[in-house]
């Protein structure tokens, strides 16, 4: 079952039914001893007391158990812990502030790299970007359009991994897109670190660029 492949071994099934035996199988075995070993008393509510909770301690690590093999277990209780989990887990790391992000959102549109329209629109825009960051979830489609060509890209990215955001070309570019202009098509990771490996100086405006991350 662990060493070898088996068609019988639903993973997905299987390791959560595992987990949860290697949980409530250990109370169901302290159930029965303490029934074995337990010496009665007068009786009293107390005495009444523990032999109820043994009983309840067994049937309810019991129930469990069988639960684990119903289809209500794989059918609905196994896809809701799941979204749970999805929901929870995090697709990069970041250790930046509210501040500094904002630094940053701030710093981009202050150079150019970033049109904004009008101040409602940089407030709501600068909210997404920090959402993005402090939650570290991607979004369905890129939200932000920068005006960086493929150096300047890696080089923005590299910048960003360097202040604690552990992030990807991949996922660098589901969250920025770039303006192109005459329908070129939108870059690439392959095509992006192609660039910065051809490269024989820094990326443009590199100044510009290193002050959107001084705070």
């Amino acid at each position: 079952m662990f060493n070898q492949k088996s068609n019988e071994f639903n993973v997905d099934i299987d390791k959560p039914r595992l987990f949860i035996y290697s949980i409530l199988w250990p109370f169901m075995i302290i159930a029965v001893a303490a029934v074995i070993l337990h010496r009665p008393q007068d009786a009293n509510w107390i005495e009444s007391l523990t032999i109820s909770a043994i009983h309840v301690l067994f049937a309810l690590a019991s129930f469990g158990c069988f639960f684990t093999w119903t289809s209500n277990f794989s059918e609905k209780f196994l896809p809701e812990i799941s979204k749970i989990f999805q929901a929870r887990r995090k697709e990069f790391d970041s250790s930046l502030s509210k501040l500094e992000l904002e630094s940053i959102f701030d710093g981009l549109v202050d150079h150019g790299f970033l049109d904004i329209i009008d101040h409602s629109t940089f407030l709501h825009q600068r909210q997404i970007f920090i959402k993005i960051f402090q939650t570290r979830k991607f979004l369905d489609s890129p939200e932000f359009q920068l005006k960086m060509d493929n150096i300047q890209t890696h080089y923005f990215s590299e910048q960003l991994k360097k202040r604690g955001i552990n992030l990807t070309l991949e996922g660098y570019l589901t969250i920025f897109s770039h303006y192109r202009a005459n329908e070129k098509p939108q870059p690439t990771p392959g095509s992006i670190r192609a660039s910065a490996s051809k490269a024989k100086k820094g990326p443009k405006r590199k100044n510009d660029l290193d002050s959107i991350f001084q705070f």
